[in-house]
């Protein structure tokens, strides 16, 4: 992966304007995506996703590709498959959220 540029303030590495913009909002504080319904908010939309589906432990499929989540196995691989990339089930990275999982 090519890197395009640095952010000015701690020198990571950006890979792509939407790196870039994340990581500008990490620096500001800036958390635009809301759980509506327990009000946490998220740097990007696919951290959203991921937390809304702990409310109702559903199974999701991660893109390694885009970070984009689907619940549908079809719907990850038709998915996949516009990255110009051959179908592998090695590739399927599956998230089993159990909300219920106490933390310490």
């Amino acid at each position: 992966v090519a890197i395009t540029a640095a952010c000015p303030l701690c020198l990571a590495s950006l890979v792509d304007s939407y790196d870039a913009v994340v990581h500008d909002r990490m620096h500001k504080g800036i958390r635009p995506f809301e759980c509506h319904r327990c009000s946490q908010t998220f740097l990007t939309v696919a951290g959203l996703m991921l937390h809304r589906h702990q409310h109702c432990r559903q199974t999701l499929y991660r893109c390694d590709r885009c970070e984009r989540m689907f619940q549908d196995v079809a719907q990850y691989t038709k998915h996949y498959k516009k990255h110009g990339c051959i179908w592998k089930r090695a590739r399927l990275q599956m998230f089993a959220l159990n909300f219920w999982r106490k933390t310490a």
